[in-house]
């Protein structure tokens, strides 16, 4: 595989995913570069597809599990970060942290992105699966989006457009962007009016109620598993007994069943059986099948379709 038609920034070969990871696992991408604005994201991104190299965009890291053979071509490291503001209206590009963003907003009085202080990752993948802090109240960050900047694919080139909120199509844990190899560039969100020292004080209360239920400070994906109309997903692992199951260095949290923790010793084959033998016991148990919250990234040394997953 060759990158000489690709102009990238700095660039390495055979880089370990498993170091930009959450859970810390993942075998190598052939190639690997960081790009630090939306416009060098763009114009690496379409240098790969011109040139006939695979891609992946990689944000911060959560919510995906990387294959243990890596990534065959070239994964981008998206820390675009850039953010701009007039009046009510906030557009940040989609390498910055989401709380970065939220602390961002709070600091200029913009009310709305207060309660993403506290999830993982980058504004590019909460857009990708529209993030939310509870979604019984429909807390999701879709609702706050106004338009946005996406590079598309339109016929056999990709070209930068601007689209509407509708044409993400959000649902939960679900975009458009999940459906189509689109990816967003900048959002514009449209904020309201706050006090500044009241919308870090309620971002700082909903950080402290999540981390007293969630393993922070362990290595984990995030939420494995999609909860189900029925339940919560943890509450159902729980009650199947599963809560504490493990395979290899992975385990199901004991502070959240949702979560599966590595405690340094584990590997990509380990979270793919926890997470067949899960799914088996809460089928068994309430009859309700479980569907992975978490994106499956690169090539595995073992077909998925083995687990179930």
């Amino acid at each position: 595989m060759k990158l000489t038609k690709i102009s990238l920034p700095v660039w390495k070969k055979n880089e370990p995913l498993s170091k930009y990871s959450y859970i810390k696992l993942g075998g190598p991408a052939d190639f690997f570069t960081v790009v630090k604005s939306a416009d060098e994201l763009a114009g690496t991104m379409i240098d790969a597809e011109e040139a006939g190299v695979p891609w992946f965009i990689l944000g911060g890291g959560s919510n995906i599990l990387v294959g243990d053979l890596g990534f065959r071509g070239l994964v981008i490291k998206n820390e675009a970060k850039k953010i701009t503001v007039n009046g009510e209206r906030l557009t940040a590009e989609s390498g910055i942290l989401m709380s970065r963003l939220a602390a961002f907003a709070n600091q200029k009085g913009l009310a709305g992105l207060e309660m993403f202080m506290s999830v993982p990752g980058t504004l590019g993948g909460a857009i990708f699966n529209n993030s939310h802090y509870r979604p019984g109240r429909n807390e999701f960050i879709g609702n706050l989006v106004e338009e946005a900047e996406i590079l598309d694919k339109s016929h056999k080139s990709y070209k930068n457009y601007k689209v509407s909120r509708s044409w993400f199509k959000f649902g939960y844990d679900y975009s458009r962007l999940q459906e189509e190899k689109a990816v967003v560039l900048r959002v514009k969100f449209k904020l309201e009016k706050g006090d500044p020292e009241e919308l870090r004080v309620k971002s700082l209360e909903l950080l402290k109620q999540r981390n007293s239920y969630q393993p922070i400070g362990s290595l984990s994906c995030g939420c494995m598993w999609r909860n189900p109309k029925e339940a919560p997903a943890g509450k159902l692992i729980d009650e199947a007994g599963m809560k504490g199951a493990k395979a290899g260095g992975i385990s199901v949290s004991q502070s959240h069943a949702n979560f599966m923790v590595n405690d340094g010793t584990g590997k990509v084959g380990d979270v793919l059986e926890l997470m067949a033998r899960v799914k088996k016991g809460v089928k068994e148990h309430s009859g309700i099948v479980l569907k992975p919250e978490i994106f499956f990234v690169g090539e595995f040394s073992r077909k998925l379709e083995e687990f179930n997953c």
